[in-house]
């Protein structure tokens, strides 16, 4: 009984899966759509051989060659040289200049924010932004609302966007702004 159960269960689940619909069918390609007829004849399609048998505008503007009954073939006149035109020259560009006060710079100097601030070692944790981090031995000062209260020479270690720089003169607080000038 059990082996007819597994028996009957396998074969609904083989009569399932040949139950599935037929993939679809795809017809034939259709042909050229109704925008190729919109374009130039000449890019839509090849020339007909009437077409071909038209004299282009080149070949009706060229002059017939005149025959004289008396004239030899020694007389007729040879077809003149065709002469190379030579390219115009280029004008000359004036360079466009701007006055001084148009002219707009990026401010590269180095500020820092005082993260950190050890009294009884008498250093500092600047944040700079990143990227922008100074030189071991660096002399900058530090301003708070704008007033000069101090200055620090970079030491180190630097991490990441922080670095550490000893109080030389002054002092020194948590959010103090550092700059180079």
């Amino acid at each position: 009984m059990r082996f007819f159960s597994v028996a009957a269960r396998v074969g609904l689940i083989l009569l399932a899966g040949c139950a599935t619909p037929k993939p679809p069918e795809f017809g034939a390609v259709p042909g050229p759509s109704k925008t190729l007829a919109a374009l130039p004849r000449e890019t839509a399609t090849a020339p007909s051989p009437a077409e071909e048998r038209k004299p282009s505008v080149v070949e009706k503007s060229k002059p017939a060659p005149a025959k004289h009954p008396k004239a030899t073939p020694a007389e007729e006149p040879k077809p003149a040289p065709v002469e190379k035109q030579k390219p115009a020259p280029k004008p000359k560009r004036k360079p466009v200049t701007t006055p001084a006060s148009d002219l707009v710079t990026a401010d590269v100097s180095l500020t820092a924010r005082v993260s950190r601030y050890n009294e009884a070692g008498r250093f500092v944790v600047l944040e700079f932004p990143i990227a922008h981090l100074p030189n071991v031995g660096q002399k900058l000062f530090v301003y708070r609302n704008g007033l000069k209260v101090g200055e620090v020479k970079v030491t180190g270690p630097q991490r990441d966007d922080h670095t550490v720089a000893d109080l030389t003169a002054g002092e020194a607080q948590v959010g103090d702004e550092v700059r180079e000038q």
